[in-house]
Protein backbone atom coordinates (compact mmCIF):
# COMPACT_ATOMS: atom_id res chain seq x y z
CA UNK A 1 0.00 0.00 0.00
CA UNK A 2 1.49 3.34 -1.00
CA UNK A 3 0.50 6.29 1.17
CA UNK A 4 1.17 9.99 0.80
CA UNK A 5 2.93 11.26 3.91
CA UNK A 6 1.81 14.40 5.70
CA UNK A 7 2.80 15.76 9.12
CA UNK A 8 1.89 12.49 10.84
CA UNK A 9 4.32 9.86 12.01
CA UNK A 10 4.66 6.45 10.38
CA UNK A 11 3.20 4.92 13.57
CA UNK A 12 0.08 7.11 13.19
CA UNK A 13 -0.39 5.83 9.64
CA UNK A 14 0.19 2.26 10.74
CA UNK A 15 -2.50 2.44 13.42
CA UNK A 16 -4.95 4.18 11.07
CA UNK A 17 -4.41 1.44 8.48
CA UNK A 18 -4.72 -1.35 11.05
CA UNK A 19 -8.21 -0.06 11.89
CA UNK A 20 -9.28 -0.15 8.24
CA UNK A 21 -7.94 -3.56 7.15
CA UNK A 22 -8.43 -7.16 8.27
CA UNK A 23 -6.02 -8.44 10.93
CA UNK A 24 -2.56 -9.58 9.88
CA UNK A 25 0.15 -11.52 11.70
CA UNK A 26 2.91 -9.01 10.90
CA UNK A 27 2.91 -5.61 9.24
CA UNK A 28 5.81 -3.33 8.47
CA UNK A 29 6.66 -0.23 6.45
CA UNK A 30 9.63 -0.05 4.13
CA UNK A 31 11.23 2.27 1.62
CA UNK A 32 12.41 5.87 1.66
CA UNK A 33 9.28 7.13 3.43
CA UNK A 34 9.88 4.72 6.30
CA UNK A 35 13.64 5.28 6.51
CA UNK A 36 15.10 8.58 5.46
CA UNK A 37 17.93 8.29 2.95
CA UNK A 38 21.14 10.24 3.58
CA UNK A 39 21.03 13.58 1.78
CA UNK A 40 17.40 13.19 0.68
CA UNK A 41 14.10 14.44 2.04
CA UNK A 42 11.78 11.87 3.60
CA UNK A 43 9.91 10.08 0.80
CA UNK A 44 6.26 10.81 0.13
CA UNK A 45 5.11 7.26 -0.60
CA UNK A 46 4.82 4.89 2.36
CA UNK A 47 4.78 1.19 1.53
CA UNK A 48 3.44 -1.44 3.92
CA UNK A 49 3.69 -5.22 3.81
CA UNK A 50 1.04 -7.29 5.60
CA UNK A 51 1.84 -10.93 6.37
CA UNK A 52 -1.17 -13.17 6.91
CA UNK A 53 -1.72 -16.84 7.71
CA UNK A 54 -4.53 -17.40 5.19
CA UNK A 55 -4.43 -15.15 2.13
CA UNK A 56 -7.79 -16.38 0.80
CA UNK A 57 -9.50 -15.52 4.10
CA UNK A 58 -7.69 -12.16 4.35
CA UNK A 59 -8.54 -11.15 0.78
CA UNK A 60 -12.14 -12.29 1.30
CA UNK A 61 -12.44 -10.03 4.35
CA UNK A 62 -10.66 -7.16 2.62
CA UNK A 63 -12.81 -7.51 -0.51
CA UNK A 64 -15.90 -7.20 1.71
CA UNK A 65 -14.44 -4.24 3.63
CA UNK A 66 -12.48 -2.51 0.87
CA UNK A 67 -13.39 -3.83 -2.56
CA UNK A 68 -12.25 -0.51 -4.02
CA UNK A 69 -8.64 -1.46 -3.14
CA UNK A 70 -8.60 -4.03 -5.94
CA UNK A 71 -8.46 -4.00 -9.71
CA UNK A 72 -11.18 -5.72 -11.74
CA UNK A 73 -9.72 -8.96 -10.36
CA UNK A 74 -12.03 -8.34 -7.38
CA UNK A 75 -14.98 -9.55 -9.45
CA UNK A 76 -13.44 -13.03 -9.57
CA UNK A 77 -13.31 -13.28 -5.77
CA UNK A 78 -10.84 -14.11 -3.03
CA UNK A 79 -10.06 -17.54 -4.48
CA UNK A 80 -8.67 -16.01 -7.67
CA UNK A 81 -6.89 -13.13 -5.91
CA UNK A 82 -5.21 -15.66 -3.61
CA UNK A 83 -4.22 -17.84 -6.57
CA UNK A 84 -2.70 -14.84 -8.39
CA UNK A 85 -0.80 -14.06 -5.20
CA UNK A 86 0.54 -17.63 -5.13
CA UNK A 87 1.77 -17.26 -8.74
CA UNK A 88 3.47 -13.94 -7.89
CA UNK A 89 5.98 -15.26 -5.33
CA UNK A 90 3.36 -15.12 -2.58
CA UNK A 91 2.83 -11.37 -2.89
CA UNK A 92 -0.25 -9.44 -4.01
CA UNK A 93 0.34 -5.71 -4.42
CA UNK A 94 -2.45 -3.12 -4.20
CA UNK A 95 -0.90 0.21 -5.24
CA UNK A 96 -2.35 3.66 -4.64
CA UNK A 97 -5.00 2.64 -2.10
CA UNK A 98 -7.26 5.42 -0.84
CA UNK A 99 -7.92 4.85 2.84
CA UNK A 100 -11.22 6.75 3.07
CA UNK A 101 -9.62 10.16 3.47
CA UNK A 102 -7.79 9.21 6.69
CA UNK A 103 -4.70 8.33 4.70
CA UNK A 104 -4.65 9.77 1.19
CA UNK A 105 -3.07 8.14 -1.81
CA UNK A 106 -0.49 9.66 -4.07
CA UNK A 107 -2.35 11.18 -7.06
Amino acid sequence: IWIKMAARSIADYYFAIRNLLPASRIAFAYGSAAYQQQGKALGKMLDFVFIVDDSKLWHGENLAMNGHHYSSLKYLGADVVSEVQRWAAGVYFNPLVDMEGRVRTWN
